[in-house]
């Protein structure tokens, strides 16, 4: 596992160790010490993007109320997703 340095809300740079990444994080101040927990979150939310692209090209051939009822869904999914980026103190993007 890789542990990472967040900064303004974005990595600023990955250590081995997570007594590494606190040390540097101690000594630079205003920093946050994070495992890669994002990466599996990014990972989610690129597919809440790809299903949302999915559901807008075959919206034509389905019944509206079910379209809007997943765009509300996928919404709600990708809200989720990005308070647990911002947990992490990540900017979701």
């Amino acid at each position: 596992m890789a542990y990472f340095i967040v900064k303004e809300g974005a990595i600023d740079r990955s250590f081995p160790t997570r007594q590494e990444a606190e040390a540097y994080a101690d000594e630079h101040g205003d920093m946050r010490v994070i495992g890669d927990e994002w990466i599996t979150l990014g990972e989610a939310k690129d597919r809440v993007e790809r299903a949302a692209a999915a559901i807008e090209e075959v919206s034509p051939m389905l019944d509206a109320a079910r379209v809007e009822e997943l765009r509300t869904h996928l919404r709600e999914l990708d809200d989720m997703l990005d308070r647990a980026l911002e947990s992490l103190g990540l900017d979701p993007g």
